[in-house]
């Protein structure tokens, strides 16, 4: 590979790499102020868990009983969410539209310009897609540790 190849895939991993950092702060800053009350609730007991610390009957009820109230709350975040997702991805498609239409050129060239010129509306719609993805995810583990929870409650009140 020549120098000025690999100078241009240097720029342009650089490129990507400043974008995603971007992004991920933006993602970061949207989700932290959500996923507050289920880290704090689930976090200490997760390290309780990997250091095979053992977790109350008290405990346990009160998990069982906390986590559903955070999830409620959560899964809202999730679906506003998706709201400000879909709002994004029609803000973007007026856009290019009306930059379509102004665009001169060839079809392909006028489409060209107009991606080009809603660079930052697909952004918007990568950083609401990530965010709502993390929540989710977060949903779904929480669910997880919450059925988890629920057997060993379970286990320990059969005897």
């Amino acid at each position: 590979m020549d120098k000025e190849t690999y100078d241009d895939y240097r720029n342009k991993t650089e490129e990507v790499r400043n974008i995603s950092m971007k992004i991920s702060e933006y993602v970061d800053e949207i989700t932290k102020n959500s996923l507050t009350d289920i880290n704090r609730l689930i976090l200490p007991y997760i390290n309780k868990i990997q250091s095979n610390r053992y977790i109350s009957d008290e405990e346990l009820r009160n998990m069982i009983l906390d986590i559903p109230v955070v999830l409620y709350s959560l899964i809202e975040v999730q679906e506003n969410l998706h709201i400000y997702e879909d709002i994004s991805k029609v803000v973007k498609q007026n856009k290019f539209g009306k930059y379509r239409d102004e665009a001169k050129g060839t079809i392909q060239d006028k489409n060209n310009k107009a991606e080009e010129l809603c660079f930052n509306d697909n952004q918007v719609i990568i950083i609401y897609q990530r965010a709502k993805n993390i929540v989710k995810n977060k949903i779904n583990m929480a669910i997880e540790i919450l059925n988890s929870l629920k057997k060993i409650y379970d286990e320990r009140f059969k005897r």
